[in-house]
C-alpha cells in the first residue's frame, strides 16, 4: 500500500482549490503563530475540537504543508467512505469507547502516524477526541501521547518530536460566514520531556504532558471553565472583552439574566453598545435598500447551493454539523456553478458586462450568507428599538460599567 502521505496529482490540484473555498466561507480569518512551528524536527499539531469538520479544514487552509488527520474510526466503516477520506490524508483513530478489542487496531495507524512523521509530514489529532461547541476544554486524550512518545522512540535521537497547541476560536459556531482566528501556540519538545523526567512512571508522564498540551491550548482561545457560572462568563466575555479574575457572584448572576432576556426578545449581541441607536439602525436600512439589488443576484446565482445545505441541514441533529454542510453543499455544487456563471452571463450579455456578472457570480454564495447576517442584526437593531427593549439596553450599559 502506498504511503498516506505520498505525492497525488489530483490531490495537489484541489488543494488550493479547497483552501480558497474554506477561507471564503469566512466573512475574517486570522492566523497567528505560524513561526512557533519548528522546523527541525517530526510536528504533531494538537487544535482544539469545537466545530466539527471546518476545525480540520480551517487548519489545513492556515498553512500551505501538507497534513495528515486523524478522525473516529466508524466514519471508515463503509468502504466508500474509507477511499475517500484515506484520500483525504485522513486516518482511522479507534476511540476506548469502542471497546479494547477495537483499540488494539490503533497499534497499525501509529505505526503508519510515525512513518508520516518521520517523513517529515505534519500530523494533526483532535486531542479532546470529540468536539463540543463551548469555549471550554475537555482533557486531552492519550491517543496523541501515544504517538508522540511512539514516534521518540522510533526516531527521537535523530530528531526531535514536538507537538504544538493550537487554538481554534469562532464567531459564532452554527453560523455561516462568521469569524475565525487559528493561533499556534508555543512547541513542547516531547523529546526533552522524556529526557528531563527519565524514570517516571507511565502514568505520571501521560498526566504532565497532558497538562501542558491543554494549558498550550488554553492559553490560545478565550477559555471559560465549564462550570455552573460558564454562561456567565461567556456573556461578561461578550459585553467587556473579557472577565475579571475577582468578578462577583452577583455579577456573573446578572450577566446570565441578562443573556436569557436578550435572547428571548431576539436580539443579537451585535446591537448593543451603539451609542446613536436609532441613527444607526436608519443608516444600515438605507445601505440595506441600496444593496438589495445584489443580494437578490447573489440569493439567484446560489440558490442550488443554499437550498441543497437547507434541505439537508433539516435532518441534522447535531447543529455543530450545519456549517459543514454549509461548506460541503457549497464545494461539492462548485464546478457546476462555474459551468453556469462562465457560460450563461456570456451567452446572453456582451463581454464587458458577463466578466463583471461572472466575478459577482462567483462570490454569491459568500455575499447571500453577509446578506442573511446583515438582514439578521438590522432586525435586531429595530427590535432594541423598540419602547419595551429599553431596559435591555440599560442593563447591558449598567454590566459594562462595572467591569471597568
Amino acid at each position: 500500500m502506498t504511503k498516506i502521505h505520498e505525492h497525488n496529482f489530483w490531490y495537489s490540484f484541489f488543494r488550493p482549490v479547497v483552501d480558497q473555498s474554506v477561507l471564503m466561507s469566512y466573512r475574517n480569518v486570522t492566523i497567528t503563530g505560524v513561526e512557533n512551528i519548528p522546523k527541525d524536527g517530526a510536528v504533531i499539531l494538537a487544535p482544539n475540537h469545537c466545530n466539527t469538520l471546518m476545525d480540520a479544514l480551517v487548519v489545513l487552509a492556515s498553512r500551505p504543508e501538507a497534513t495528515v488527520f486523524g478522525a473516529r474510526a466508524d466514519v471508515f466503516k463503509n468502504p466508500t467512505a474509507a477511499k475517500t477520506l484515506r484520500f483525504l490524508r485522513i486516518l482511522p483513530m479507534v476511540r476506548a469507547r469502542d471497546g479494547m478489542r477495537e483499540v488494539l487496531k490503533n497499534n497499525d495507524t501509529i505505526d503508519q502516524i510515525t512513518e508520516v512523521l518521520e517523513d517529515g509530514v505534519k500530523y494533526c489529532m483532535f486531542c479532546e477526541g470529540t468536539h463540543r461547541a463551548k469555549h471550554s476544554l475537555m482533557s486531552v486524550k492519550k491517543g496523541i501521547m501515544r504517538i508522540a512518545f511512539k514516534a521518540n522512540e522510533r526516531f527521537g535521537g535523530e530528531k526531535p518530536v514536538y507537538i504544538v497547541p493550537i487554538g481554534l476560536e469562532y464567531g459564532d459556531y452554527f453560523r455561516f460566514q462568521t469569524t475565525v482566528k487559528v493561533s499556534y501556540g508555543d512547541a513542547i519538545n516531547v523529546t526533552e520531556f522524556l529526557k528531563a523526567n527519565e524514570g517516571v512512571g507511565e502514568a505520571e508522564l501521560y498526566k504532565e504532558l497532558g497538562e501542558l498540551i491543554h494549558d498550550g491550548i488554553m492559553k490560545q482561545i478565550t477559555y471559560l471553565p465549564d462550570d455552573e457560572s460558564y454562561d456567565g462568563r461567556w456573556a461578561l466575555t461578550k459585553i467587556g472583552g473579557s472577565v475579571p479574575e475577582d468578578v462577583s457572584e452577583e455579577l456573573l448572576r446578572d450577566a446570565a439574566e441578562f443573556d436569557v432576556a436578550r435572547r428571548d426578545a431576539v436580539i443579537s449581541f451585535r446591537s448593543f453598545g451603539h451609542k446613536h441607536m436609532l441613527l444607526r439602525t436608519l443608516g444600515w436600512s438605507l445601505l440595506g435598500l441600496v444593496l438589495s439589488p445584489l443580494f437578490l443576484f447573489a440569493a439567484v446565482a446560489s440558490c442550488p447551493q443554499w437550498i441543497a445545505a437547507l434541505i439537508i441541514g433539516r435532518k441534522v441533529k447535531d447543529p455543530a454539523f450545519l456549517n459543514t454542510v454549509r461548506f460541503g453543499t457549497k464545494f461539492a455544487a462548485l464546478p457546476l456553478m462555474l459551468v453556469i456563471w462562465t457560460l450563461v452571463p456570456f451567452l446572453l450579455l456582451p463581454w464587458y458586462w458577463a466578466v463583471p456578472v461572472a466575478v459577482a457570480a462567483y462570490f454569491s454564495n459568500s455575499f447571500f450568507y453577509q446578506g442573511i447576517e446583515f438582514a439578521r442584526v438590522l432586525i435586531s437593531d429595530y427590535r432594541l428599538c423598540l419602547p419595551k427593549n429599553k431596559v435591555l439596553s440599560e442593563t447591558y450599559y449598567r454590566i459594562k460599567s462595572q467591569l471597568k
